[in-house]
């Protein structure tokens, strides 16, 4: 995405700033950035801004290989309801514990969750300790499937699926806002082919 952003407009200059996201929607609302890059509603927003929904993705489970067979590719969420999860703190990630949770909603079971600590600290202990699984973004389950125990399986949730939706919150009147979410949108499309 910087990429396309840097080929479309190389006069435009942009950092990547960590903040809450309170502050960030704050320094947002102020003109003090640009846009924000966000995977979980925000509601309220400010006057001037706008949410575009830019990808949605469909969450991967890592399990026990005990959980699966090697030739099943997903997993239903039923299957892992009865098994606590190890997650951040809601704080942490807010977006992938309201998507989580709403599905088990959907299914009418409740969230049961463990201490978690760095992904490599949770997938050792999924693949040695007591059950439990985890919940990750396809592209970060694609990175550690590459170096993870061999006792962890990563499979996406159906039934139902758990989505995240990646979204730009951007002023409405700003043009260079507008560039980049065009320069994001091609970069997204060009990751899925």
């Amino acid at each position: 995405m910087l990429e396309e952003s840097a080929r479309r407009r190389p006069d435009l200059t942009i950092d990547l700033v960590r903040l809450p996201e309170q502050q960030r929607l704050r320094h947002l609302a102020e003109g003090k950035l640009g846009a924000l890059i966000v995977r979980c509603a925000i509601e309220p927003l400010p006057v001037g801004v706008e949410c575009i929904p830019v990808l949605s993705e469909a969450l991967i489970a890592a399990l026990p290989t005990t959980f699966t067979t090697p030739r099943r590719r997903t997993i239903r969420l039923d299957d892992l309801a009865a098994t606590p999860a190890r997650l951040p703190k809601p704080d942490q990630n807010p977006g992938l514990i309201d998507a989580l949770s709403a599905a088990y909603q959907r299914i009418d079971r409740t969230l049961q969750c463990i201490p978690t600590g760095t992904d490599e600290d949770m997938l050792a202990l999924i693949a040695t300790g007591p059950p439990s699984w985890t919940i990750f973004y396809p592209h970060r389950a694609e990175l550690l499937a590459r170096q993870s125990p061999r006792r962890i399986a990563f499979r996406r949730i159906v039934a139902p699926p758990v989505t995240v939706t990646t979204s730009l919150v951007i002023p409405t009147d700003n043009h260079d806002a507008q560039a980049f979410t065009d320069a994001f949108r091609t970069a997204v499309n060009a990751g899925r082919e």
